[in-house]
């Protein structure tokens, strides 16, 4: 799912199409990276939550934020923008109004996590019943998409609906058997819901890009349900490569977006437009060589 979402911002960023085939079959991408957290979380104290996702979670953010912010202070001086208030303020509205700040806007799931981390441990606390969570998350975020003015902060949107899949991935995990024993009607459900009702939704900005929201919200959890039964059931599909990819996921998350636009800001100093074919080969063998050098030496 990594190299899909590289995949994607590669080509949304670079301004070309991206409702393509594999956005078409891999539109649960961002709501299986909220399920996966959500499998592996474990019950503890809110101080441990805290602590342990500052470490996971905040540092990165805080670290590749400011990383991001300069590469973004060297596109504005390239494009001659030589106001303060936006070399100096523009970071601190960018996170109050999206949680992140422009350089590195993919940054904005870690925030989104930690915040999610934190309300399922308090939810599980205070024992609220998942149905419950369930309900209200899915709700709020359906509610913050469905009226406009509900677009910011934007991770009201996004946190409330990421809770929901974060609840399901942790009430699912202990529930194995139960799945694989329906496994064969999860999966002609999934097939057929692709055919008769295709929907997407962009996690980021909670909004529906085709389809329905709800529909959306239950095809993505029987699509990352389906994924994880044929990568157990078939384990020579997850080959080496994608292993160690997955292992270093982190590295290409908090890099690649770095890597993109730096590209961006080159071709706009050498006078290219928006949308050319040098700057996108350029990008993607950039990533090709970097991503996995810098996972080999950087640890986050």
């Amino acid at each position: 799912m990594i190299l899909h979402m590289i995949s994607f911002h590669l080509r949304g960023y670079l301004g070309y199409e991206v409702l393509d085939l594999e956005n078409f079959l891999f539109f649960f991408f961002m709501p299986w990276f909220f399920f996966k957290a959500g499998m592996f979380w474990k019950m503890d104290s809110i101080k441990n939550v805290v602590v342990k996702g500052y470490c996971r979670l905040l540092k990165p953010f805080i670290i590749f934020s400011i990383i991001g912010h300069l590469c973004f202070c060297i596109r504005l001086f390239v494009e001659r923008d030589y106001n303060w208030v936006h070399y100096v303020l523009s970071p601190f509205k960018a996170l109050l109004r999206y949680g992140c700040v422009a350089g590195n806007e993919p940054l904005w799931f870690l925030l989104s996590l930690f915040v999610i981390r934190v309300l399922y441990t308090l939810c599980a606390n205070y024992k609220i019943h998942f149905v419950i969570v369930l309900f209200v998350t899915a709700l709020v975020g359906f509610l913050c998409n469905l009226y406009a003015p509900i677009t910011e902060p934007r991770y009201l949107g996004n946190v409330s609906t990421g809770l929901f899949f974060f609840t399901m991935g942790n009430w699912l995990s202990n529930r194995t058997l139960e799945v694989d024993g329906k496994i064969q009607f999860i999966i002609a459900i999934t097939l057929i819901l692709y055919i008769v009702y295709p929907s997407a939704v962009d996690l980021f900005y909670n909004k529906v890009l085709y389809g329905n929201y709800f529909i959306w919200m239950i095809h993505s959890v029987l699509c990352i349900i389906t994924i994880n039964y044929l990568f157990r059931r078939y384990p020579m599909i997850d080959v080496v490569g994608l292993k160690y990819v997955g292992r270093d996921s982190m590295i290409y998350f908090v890099i690649h977006r770095l890597i993109i636009y730096s590209v961006q800001s080159f071709f706009i100093y050498l006078g290219y437009g928006e949308i050319n074919i040098p700057e996108f080969w350029t990008a993607l063998i950039l990533s090709i060589i970097i991503l996995p050098v810098a996972a080999k030496y950087i640890k986050v």
